[in-house]
């Protein structure tokens, strides 16, 4: 499931960006890291390493409830798995 996880931060990279401090996102969150809005903080500053630990956590916790509503996806390509998440 490595390569799936790797995949998928893969495009949430892409699409997210990185930032490192606090910004409002368009929908008016306090938005941190590669697009984490959970428990951010205006002040709040990460390091990459804390947004990449964050990014592969979530990706992963999303990725493994995914495969509980749909199993057959553990037998797809992992890109194909990945693009799900």
């Amino acid at each position: 499931m490595i390569r799936e996880i790797i995949l998928a931060s893969k495009m949430v990279k892409f699409e997210e960006g990185l930032i490192l401090t606090p910004y409002y996102c368009s929908e008016r969150f306090p938005t941190i890291g590669w697009g984490e809005t959970q428990g951010v903080l205006i002040g709040d500053v990460w390091t990459q390493a804390q947004a990449d630990s964050k990014l592969y956590g979530r990706v992963l916790l999303f990725m493994q409830n995914l495969i509980k509503d749909c199993p057959a996806l553990h037998l797809e390509a992992p890109s194909k798995l990945a693009a799900c998440t």
